[in-house]
């Protein structure tokens, strides 16, 4: 992206571009992944935009899909997010995004 750091991390920017175009959520700083206004904007305006989120929560090659340059963002330990905080868990956010394009059932978590 040619966005800087500082303009990718900026709420109320990159919610107005999700807000335009959900797939632009591949290019918000990872921080914003975990924000529920900013992931359901994106989901609402284009529901596989879930797919930035999960690639950020978990290794999503093991699905065998590619990982996009926002899945780089894992902090320093190489961590995932916990399940607890994770949006994935969130059965609103997957409910509208599976109710708008119900190829998104393949971002939801084996367990629900």
């Amino acid at each position: 992206s040619t966005l800087s750091n500082e303009l990718r991390s900026d709420k109320e920017l990159m919610l107005k571009v999700v807000q335009r175009d959900g797939r632009q959520l591949c290019v918000v700083e990872p921080a914003l992944l975990k924000d529920p206004e900013v992931v359901y904007a994106a989901v609402s305006r284009h529901p596989m935009a879930l797919r930035y989120v999960a690639e950020h929560e978990r290794d999503f090659e093991d699905h065998g899909y590619p990982k996009s340059r926002s899945s780089k963002a894992r902090n320093s330990k190489g961590d995932s997010q916990s399940s607890k905080s994770s949006l994935l868990e969130d059965v609103q956010l997957l409910f509208t995004a599976i109710s708008r394009d119900k190829n998104a059932w393949v971002f939801c978590p084996k367990h629900l």
